[in-house]
C-alpha cells in the first residue's frame, strides 16, 4: 500500500537480507537453510542470490514475484544440484493437484535412489501448472533407473516379440527440456547404461499423465562382430538398433518395438529431429 507520509501513490519499498536455518515453505516447495537478499516495491519482489537446500541437495537462483490479476506470478532462473528424485517429482505433481484433493499417480519407490541435477528458466502462476513456461537442462543419476516400470514393460514386450534387447542396466539420463501448457518436452533424451544407450524424443503431460515417446535402443554388446562393434561405437551408437514407440498413460502405456537395420549415414541429430516432428504431429492429433 502507498505510504501516506510520502504522499501521492508512491509505493512502499524495502530491502531485506534473509536467512532461516530451518524449514521455509515457499508455495509448495519445502526449502531448508534458505538465504537471499530481496528488494520489494509494492507487490513486486526481487529475490537475488538465493541459496537453499531442497530434497537432500542444494540450489541457487534469482526469482521475481508479483501480483497479476490478484494472483501470485513468478519468474525464476534456478539450478539444482543433487535433489532427491522422489521429492522433486512429488513437488512437481503437487503443482497439478486439483482443488478436490485428487492428485497424481503414486510415485515409484525406485525414485528415492535418484538425484536430479540441472538448471531452468521458468515463469508462470504459482497456482496453475498449465501456465508454467520455460526451458533448461536436466540430468538424472539413479542406480535403480532400470527398476522404473516403463523399462520393465519394454522388456516384456521385447521378450514376447523375441527381440534380444539384453539388459536394461540403465544408470543415468540427461536432456534439455521445454515446459509449456502442462507438458514437458525432452527433445534430445539420452539414457545410459554399461552396455547400451537409449536415445530419443519424448513429451510428457504431467497433468494428465499422458506420454508420447519415440526412442532407439542401441545395445552395444548385441553387435556380434568385434571390428564392426568398434566402428559402430565410435561413429554413432544409433546404427544397429531397436526402435521404441510409446504412447498413452505413463502408468500403463502402449509400447511397440521394431528392428531397424544399420544405417551408417543417418546422423543422430537427424533421427532426433524426425522423432520430434512425429511426436508433435501425434500430439496435435490427440487434442
Amino acid at each position: 500500500m502507498p505510504n501516506p507520509a510520502l504522499g501521492g501513490d508512491v509505493k512502499d519499498s524495502a530491502n531485506l537480507q534473509y536467512f532461516s536455518p530451518g524449514l521455509t515453505r515457499a508455495s509448495k516447495f519445502d526449502l531448508q537453510n534458505l538465504k537471499f537478499s530481496a528488494y520489494a516495491l509494492g507487490d513486486d519482489i526481487e529475490i537475488n542470490r538465493a541459496e537453499f537446500d531442497f530434497g537432500g541437495g542444494s540450489g541457487k537462483g534469482d526469482i521475481k514475484l508479483s501480483k497479476v490479476d490478484s494472483r501470485d506470478w513468478f519468474s525464476a532462473s534456478v539450478s539444482l544440484n543433487g535433489a532427491n528424485q522422489y521429492t522433486f517429482v512429488e513437488t512437481l505433481q503437487s503443482l497439478g493437484d486439483s482443488a478436490d484433493g485428487q492428485g497424481s499417480e503414486p510415485i515409484e519407490e525406485s525414485y528415492r535412489k535418484g538425484s536430479i541435477f540441472g538448471g531452468a528458466d521458468i515463469e508462470g502462476f504459482m497456482d496453475d501448472a498449465k501456465s508454467l513456461k520455460g526451458s533448461g537442462n536436466i540430468r538424472l543419476e539413479n542406480e535403480d533407473l532400470a527398476a522404473i516400470h516403463l523399462f520393465g514393460a519394454i522388456s516384456r514386450v521385447a521378450d514376447a516379440m523375441h527381440i534380444p534387447l539384453g539388459s536394461f542396466d540403465m544408470r543415468s539420463a540427461l536432456s534439455s527440456f521445454e515446459l509449456s501448457d502442462g507438458s514437458v518436452s525432452l527433445p534430445n533424451l539420452k539414457i545410459f547404461g554399461d552396455t547400451a544407450i537409449v536415445t530419443g524424443n519424448a513429451k510428457y503431460d504431467f497433468l494428465s499423465g499422458d506420454i508420447l515417446a519415440k526412442a532407439i535402443f542401441a545395445p552395444f554388446a548385441a553387435v556380434k562382430f568385434p571390428i564392426l562393434s568398434q566402428i559402430v561405437s565410435l561413429a554413432d551408437p544409433l546404427l544397429s538398433v531397436v526402435q521404441i514407440d510409446i504412447s498413452g498413460k505413463f502408468e500403463n502405456p502402449d509400447i511397440s518395438l521394431s528392428i531397424k537395420p544399420l544405417n551408417l549415414f543417418k546422423k543422430e541429430a537427424n533421427i532426433l529431429m524426425d522423432m520430434g516432428r512425429r511426436i508433435e504431429k501425434e500430439s496435435k492429433s490427440k487434442k
